[in-house]
């Protein structure tokens, strides 16, 4: 923890010149790191090239790759260093908002307001602005505490803010 790295998001667009930039890095600090986000994505033929034109740096810094399940398109090799992601888990994400609220029924209201949450995504329009995610949990989140701290029951509190943040999009 703590250390300076380079993070390198490997997208369908990853481009070939990246390795010499991430070279300049080492100059800079020997000490930096190169975590490889999604590198799983990247066609195999490019992440050779891409590997053969960077095998002077790949030496001397410290490289990880973090590996997203799903769009395997890359066998990552035995014994490089990997960090496996995950999707979170958004009632809990969720419930430890509600608690540093201050609601002492978060398991439940995080359960009911996910479980709308997640209707929502998978119902309703897919338009990017439509933001049914963790952002508009976390809005709802801060809505509910306001009205929490003014007085007002649990579940009022949820109801009002799912009432405020969710009609906009659904009309």
């Amino acid at each position: 923890l703590c250390d300076p790295v380079v993070v390198i998001h490997c997208a369908e667009a990853f481009r070939l010149g990246l390795g010499s930039k991430i070279g300049r890095a080492d100059c800079v600090s020997p000490l930096v790191g190169v975590v490889m986000d999604e590198a799983n994505r990247v066609p195999p033929l490019v992440w050779a090239e891409f590997m053969a034109g960077s095998a002077e740096w790949a030496r001397t810094l410290p490289v990880v790759l973090t590996v997203n399940p799903s769009g395997l398109k890359l066998e990552i090799p035995a014994g490089t260093p990997t960090i496996p992601m995950s999707i979170s888990d958004y009632t809990q994400i969720l419930e430890v908002q509600l608690a540093t609220e201050g609601f002492s029924e978060y398991h439940q209201l995080a359960a009911t307001s996910c479980g709308l949450f997640r209707w929502c995504a998978q119902s309703l329009t897919r338009d990017p602005f439509y933001d049914f995610g963790l952002r508009a949990m976390k809005t709802l989140v801060l809505q509910c505490g306001r009205s929490l701290r003014s007085g007002a029951p649990e579940e009022l509190c949820m109801v009002r803010a799912l009432h405020s943040s969710l009609r906009p999009q659904l009309s």
